[in-house]
């Protein structure tokens, strides 16, 4: 004898969650997750895991059901920039730091697109070094040297009563 409706497997109850007719990214559909969202705007859905339910982000357990189980160290990033999408087509599994570089929200990933430093001249060629693991730009930085080293004889001539 049973009680109550017949229980139903947990990837139709996640695919419950789910409108299919998003915005259009690369010729298919966001997958727009309409469950319980995060105030982030990622989307959480309930799974039980040795008998206790836990909260998962929704990104993830979609990319397990249809592509393959994540290792640590994986980051599902966002392919449409769109972080209530589920759609597995629009996920890629990669480093942290891969996924903060490509993101249009992140600080790193704002910089690494610059082309030029805030005075307009190339991060590239021989204009371009790194310093301490950051790029900077030769010419800004010789330009401040100029200015320090004028600063620097002005203070000096001026103390000993020079021209």
């Amino acid at each position: 004898m049973s009680f109550g409706p017949k229980p139903i497997d947990e990837k139709t109850r996640f695919e419950s969650k789910i409108d299919k007719s998003g915005p259009i990214w690369n010729g298919t559909p966001c997958w727009i997750w309409i469950g319980t969202t995060h105030k982030n705007g990622y989307g959480l859905f309930d799974r039980k895991t040795d008998g206790v339910w836990r909260k998962y982000w929704a990104h993830r357990v979609s990319f397990e059901f249809h592509k393959r189980i994540l290792v640590p160290g994986d980051t599902v990033d966002h392919l449409c920039n769109n972080t209530h999408c589920v759609n597995p087509s629009h996920l890629d599994a990669v480093p942290t730091g891969e996924n903060s570089r490509r993101s249009p929200r992140t600080q790193s990933g704002k910089n690494i697109r610059k082309t030029h430093c805030p005075q307009g001249h190339p991060y590239s060629g021989d204009n371009l070094f790194f310093d301490q693991g950051k790029r900077k730009c030769r010419e800004c930085v010789r330009l401040k040297n100029r200015l320090a080293d004028a600063k620097r004889r002005s203070l000096r001539n001026s103390a000993v009563g020079g021209p």
